[in-house]
């Protein structure tokens, strides 16, 4: 029922599964994550969020706030690009 849902919600709204694809990979606008660790590239939307997986992953090099990679000062938004996972209500 839920896949019914989505299909048509897309349909109607125009938004595929490559644009969602793209938003969260953060090839386009950053995606949700914000800091990208240095070490292993992975990405967290917050910097506690980052604290805590450097502190369990690299536990013997000093975290450094100012190595960490802010992914959404690096990538420039375009605005005429629609936003996936747009929706009007359901209730209509």
């Amino acid at each position: 029922m839920l896949l019914v849902h989505n299909a048509i919600s897309m349909y109607f709204n125009g938004v595929t599964a490559e644009a969602g694809l793209a938003d969260r990979s953060g090839v386009e606008k950053g995606g949700h994550a914000k800091y990208e660790c240095p070490h292993c590239k992975i990405t967290a939307p917050d910097l506690k969020s980052m604290q805590i997986h450097h502190d369990a992953k690299h536990p013997k090099v000093p975290f450094e706030e100012s190595k960490l990679v802010n992914l959404h000062a690096v990538h420039v938004v375009e605005t005429s690009k629609p936003r996936p996972g747009v929706r009007g209500s359901l209730k209509k």
